[in-house]
Parts: structure tokens; C-alpha cells; sequence
């Protein structure tokens, strides 16, 4: 309806209050040559008098006056190349002939302009793709997506929408990971570029950096036994499979691994690092013989498991009962409800697994550090229950009447399980959070 508002008042504009308009003053309009105003004069009284056949002779007439003058309004501008102005204009005659239409009078519309409009539009769109790409070649994507919108409202079918929409996503990606490479950061600058590869490997040099990055950084690591300080859990043959898992995970080509059976077989051949701590020269020429240019050697420092003791603490609640009386006034039986004050017991119980890993990540030829780090981390287990002889459906933490919801949900403590989770499945959630982290550490520092 605004439009329509807009629309009429830009078309039809008069100083002259159309709701007094007669035939009459409408021809008088027409004969001073104010048309649009007459034209507006003699739709408002069809309005009211739709069959009236001088207004419908007089809006068929200054009708076709103002959308000739519409339309060349839209021609001059279209020979101008302002397409977008020639757009608006087309799209004004557009809705003014739609109006008349609504008074079932039909104007005569020359053929040739809808081609030439088709090309305006499509001169437009160009101009606003071309616009929305030098938006995001600037980084200003809140303006490609704008353009991108003007773009599907006008021509959604137009071929360039999805090449769009695609850069719009990606773009980030590729700024994220040119910014990374120009800092150095080969293995985030990788992981970046592989999010764009997934969806548009053919975007901007993508192929280009990523073969650049490949010749210069890419890692072939071999991943020796972990060693265990303490032989108290013996889990650094798992925790060492947690490892490699979070590598390939990481899905960086930069990142190969050799096979870990390959490994074995060689250092039992060499009769290698089979007993005590690998050290940087085992590790150097372990990496020589498995044919890698990268060693990752580590081990796990401290495992530890910590229960306290439970935690007991006497809680009041209410038994709610029902009981029969004799009333003495009446000596009739009458049945009532009340509320005993009684004790119940509330449990909490937790174990913790901490793990500490040391770890080196080596080059083989030159024996230099890539990466190192020592990294501790827990996991933990909590419960939380409570205990009680007393018929649970009878008991009540308020001496009155609670909601049905909050008397649940008060209830579900003594339900609750009061069993810890087991060592094995806390070390290896630990397990899988430490070798994350290895792994993403060894990505943003170790391929650098």
C-alpha cells in the first residue's frame, strides 16, 4: 500500500484535492495541459462512478499521455546508459498502467521497450555483480550480500548468483588463510584453504598456494612409540593411537604420516628404542630409515587418578501421610493429610584422570626442533544422589503443596545413579583431549 501511495503521488501529483474532482474540472485540467493532474482527476471519479463513460473517455485519453511520457522518460535514460534510472522509469509506467488497468481501461504499450527494458535490467545487474565483486575483492561482504539481495529480487535466474554466493562464503576463508601464509603459519594457512577447496577448489590461485605449501612445508612424520615415565597404567601404546587419529583428523595435507606398523617393524629390525627413552639421535635416524623428513617423539609424564571421599550431608524433608481421625463432635471417620518431619542423605562423588604428555616434533636431517610442548590435562566425573529408606513418592522438601513439575524434579536426586564413570573411560576421554591438542599445536606451530 506505501508503494502504491508513493507511486500515485510521484505519477499524479496535483495542487488540486482530488477528492472533490468532477468531470468538469478534470477536462478543464486536460485543456490547460496539466495531464497528469487530470489523469488523476478523472481515476478518482471513476472511483466512484466506474461506468461513467466522459471520465473513462478522458482517463483513456491523459492515460496514454502519461504513459507516453513515462516511457520516454525511460527511453531518454536508457540511451543515456543511466540503467538503473531507466530501470525506476520502466518500472513507474510499469505500475501506472497497472492502476489504470484496475478501472479495466487498457493502454496501448509499444512492444520494443520491454526488449530494450530486458537489456536495462540486465545492463543493471551487471553493474551491481560487478559492484558486489569489487565488494568482496575489499573485503566489505555485508555490501555483496546487499547487492547480491537487489540481484535475486530482480532476476533471480541470473547465471552469476551462484559464482556469487559461493565467493561470499568462501572469501573469508582465503583472506584467513593468505593472512596465515603471509605470517608464516603454513599449517593454518593449509587448514584454511582446505575449507575453501572443499567448496570451491577452483577459486581465485587456490590451487597454486596450496602446491606451493605442499613443495615447501608439508610433513612426512613418522610417529614413534610413546614412552611411560612411571610404568603405573601403561597407556601410552593407546594414548599413542589417540595421536595419529587426531592427525589424520586434521585432514592438513601437509601433514603424512607413516604407517605406524612400518615404524614398529623397522625400529624392532634396528632393534631401536625398544627398551627405555628415545632420545634425539635414535629419533633422527629412525626418521632416516622410515623414509620420513619429520619425528614426533614423546612421552607421558604423569598419569593420576583422584577420588575423595564421598561427600555425605544429612538433608529435612517431609513425609507427606494420610491418616484417618474420628471427629468428636460428629463421631464420623474423616481422612486428612500430614506432613513428619524426617531426614534424608545427599551423596556427591566425582574422580578426576590427569594426564601430562611431553612431546618433540623433529626435523630429521637437521635434528631442529619444530615443536615442543608438555601439556597436562583432566577429566572428571562427577555424581550426585540421594538416599533414603523412605517411600520416595511420600516425600517432599516443603511442608504444602509444590507444583507437580517441581516435585519431580526434586525426586529425580534419588534416582540419579551413583555410579563413577570407570578409569579406562575417563583415561580415554583425556586420552583424546591431550592428542587434539597435540595435533593442532603440532598444525599451527610444527609445519611452519
Amino acid at each position: 500500500m506505501r508503494l502504491h501511495f508513493l507511486l500515485f503521488a510521484l505519477v499524479f501529483g496535483s495542487s488540486c484535492s482530488v477528492s472533490s474532482q468532477s468531470v468538469k474540472q478534470a477536462k478543464s485540467l486536460e485543456q490547460e495541459g496539466n495531464i497528469r493532474a487530470a489523469a488523476t482527476a478523472y481515476h478518482q471519479f471513476l472511483f466512484r462512478k466506474p461506468g461513467h463513460k466522459d471520465a473513462r473517455l478522458g482517463l483513456q485519453r491523459t492515460g496514454q499521455r502519461v504513459l507516453d511520457e513515462l516511457l520516454g522518460n525511460f527511453w531518454v535514460k536508457y540511451n543515456l546508459e543511466d540503467y538503473s534510472s531507466a530501470v525506476l522509469s520502466y518500472q513507474e509506467a510499469q505500475e501506472f498502467e497497472r492502476q489504470i488497468a484496475g478501472v479495466q481501461i487498457q493502454l496501448l504499450w509499444p512492444d520494443h521497450y520491454k526488449s530494450y527494458y530486458a537489456e536495462a535490467l540486465g545492463k543493471e545487474v551487471d553493474a551491481w555483480f560487478a559492484q558486489s565483486a569489487q565488494a568482496i575483492d575489499a573485503g566489505d561482504y555485508t555490501k555483496a550480500r546487499n547487492l547480491l539481495r537487489n540481484i535475486e529480487s530482480k532476476k533471480p535466474d541470473y547465471e552469476g548468483i551462484r559464482e556469487l554466493k559461493l565467493a561470499i562464503e568462501v572469501d573469508p576463508w582465503y583472506r584467513n588463510g593468505m593472512t596465515a601464509m603471509q605470517a608464516g603459519q603454513a599449517g593454518k594457512a593449509m587448514e584454511w584453504f582446505v575449507k575453501v577447496n572443499e567448496r570451491a577448489p577452483e577459486y581465485r590461485d587456490l590451487r597454486q598456494l596450496i602446491a606451493e605449501l605442499n613443495a615447501k612445508n608439508k610433513r612426512v612424520i613418522a610417529v614413534l612409540p610413546f614412552q611411560e615415565q612411571k610404568k603405573v597404567r601403561r597407556i601410552a601404546t593407546e594414548f599413542g593411537e589417540q595421536v595419529v587419529n587426531a592427525l589424520l583428523n586434521l585432514n592438513n595435507p601437509l601433514i603424512q604420516l607413516i604407517d605406524r606398523e612400518n615404524v614398529e617393524q623397522i625400529l624392532q629390525e634396528q632393534r631401536m628404542g625398544l627398551s627405555g627413552l628415545i632420545d634425539e639421535k635414535t629419533a633422527s635416524r629412525a626418521g632416516m630409515l622410515l623414509g620420513g623428513n619429520a619425528v614426533l617423539i614423546g612421552s607421558v609424564v604423569h598419569v593420576s587418578e583422584d577420588e575423595p571421599a564421598l561427600q555425605r550431608e544429612t538433608k529435612s524433608a517431609f513425609l507427606r501421610e494420610r491418616y484417618t481421625f474420628r471427629d468428636q463432635r460428629t463421631g464420623l471417620s474423616r481422612a486428612d493429610v500430614r506432613f513428619t518431619p524426617v531426614n534424608y542423605i545427599e551423596v556427591k562423588a566425582q574422580r578426576t584422570i590427569t594426564l601430562t604428555f611431553k612431546y618433540r616434533l623433529m626435523d630429521v636431517e637437521s635434528g631442529t626442533i619444530l615443536d615442543s610442548d608438555v601439556i597436562t590435562r583432566s577429566a572428571t566425573h562427577q555424581v550426585f544422589y540421594a538416599e533414603t529408606s523412605m517411600p520416595v513418592d511420600q516425600l517432599s522438601p516443603v511442608q504444602g503443596t509444590l507444583s507437580a513439575a517441581e516435585l519431580a524434579k526434586w525426586r529425580e536426586r534419588f534416582g540419579q545413579s551413583s555410579a563413577l564413570k570407570p578409569f579406562a573411560e575417563l583415561a580415554t576421554m583425556v586420552e583424546k583431549d591431550v592428542a587434539k591438542e597435540v595435533a593442532e599445536r603440532i598444525q599451527s606451530k610444527g609445519l611452519n
